[in-house]
């Protein structure tokens, strides 16, 4: 069975970014359940980037769908199956790494993010994610406007 979402993304902006640079020339690369992977544009010299450029005025937005792995059912879902999918849909996640460009020394990564699906599908629009390097710290705040509502396909 298919899943299908619409998934709209604006507002992708960070701060408080710790850097090896005093002002770090900052993208990120996004990977969206591997459904979906793209990098924004590098934002020079700068702690507090945004990348709505990235996604034109409307921001970001696509159809996103995934198999729903063994779920399958017709007509409306039992408790059991809801949970289930909302079980399978935690597992998927929504990754943000953010990059210092640095020609001379090669690319500096600063850190990671995640969320969840269940989640975007679920919980509120907008979010505010910490970015972590290897050890834990956190190296950065990133927010952003997400929606990912389910679309229905009648036949």
């Amino acid at each position: 069975m298919a899943f299908r979402f619409d998934v709209k993304m604006t507002n992708l902006r960070a701060d408080g970014i710790v850097s090896n640079e005093r002002l770090p020339d900052c993208y990120l690369k996004v990977d969206f359940d591997k459904f979906k992977t793209f990098k924004t544009e590098k934002i020079q010299d700068c702690l507090t980037p945004s990348w709505d450029k990235t996604f034109g005025g409307d921001g970001l937005c696509f159809r996103y769908s995934t198999s729903g792995g063994e779920l399958h059912w017709t007509g409306n879902a039992s408790p059991q199956q809801v949970q289930a999918l909302s079980l399978w849909m935690h597992k998927k996640h929504l990754t943000f790494q953010l990059w210092n460009a640095n020609f001379l020394r090669g690319d500096e990564h600063i850190g990671d993010c995640e969320i969840d699906l269940l989640t975007l599908c679920t919980g509120p629009s907008s979010y505010t994610l910490n970015f972590k390097n290897t050890t834990g710290m956190v190296t950065g705040h990133l927010y952003m406007n997400l929606t990912m509502r389910q679309v229905s396909e009648v036949r």
